[in-house]
């Protein structure tokens, strides 16, 4: 199981996770597997995932003193399934793709702060309503 409680869907490993031994008779656990992934910020659950995920599929930082590795859009796109839900309307509209800190905030003067609240709006804001009908494709299973 990873877990992330960043703002987004990506999850991290530790460095290691995308580093290969040097010798053969050093024993590392064993990074290929079935994962359980979930993002959450602050106390909602943003998305839950589940698949394999292979060894080489975890990207060491390039810097030699970066702590963290991460996945490919390919490991995201194929390897682990969404599982959808209700829990995903609780999440901060900062999940979705194109909503960064300044819209997010512009938004939330409108009363727009979850996904549950951008799939409810019925205010005038054109970019708003554009958000929402971007939601209502993202978030089908859910609703």
């Amino acid at each position: 199981m990873k877990t992330s409680g960043q703002l987004g869907t990506k999850i991290f490993g530790n460095r290691s996770y995308g580093q290969k031994t040097e010798e053969a008779l050093v024993s590392k656990p064993e990074k290929s597997g079935y994962y359980i992934t979930v993002n959450f910020h602050g106390k909602a659950l943003t998305l839950i995932r589940f698949g394999w995920i292979d060894a080489s599929d975890w990207k060491p930082q390039k810097s030699e003193t970066g702590q963290a590795a991460s996945l490919t859009l390919e490991v995201y796109k194929y390897k682990l399934l969404e599982i959808p839900g209700r829990y995903r309307l609780s999440a901060p509209i900062g999940v979705m793709e194109g909503i960064g800190k300044k819209t997010a905030e512009t938004f939330a003067g409108e009363g727009v702060q979850t996904i549950y609240d951008l799939l409810n709006y019925e205010g005038p804001n054109g970019r708003i309503q554009a958000f929402r009908e971007k939601a209502r494709e993202q978030f089908a299973p859910e609703l």
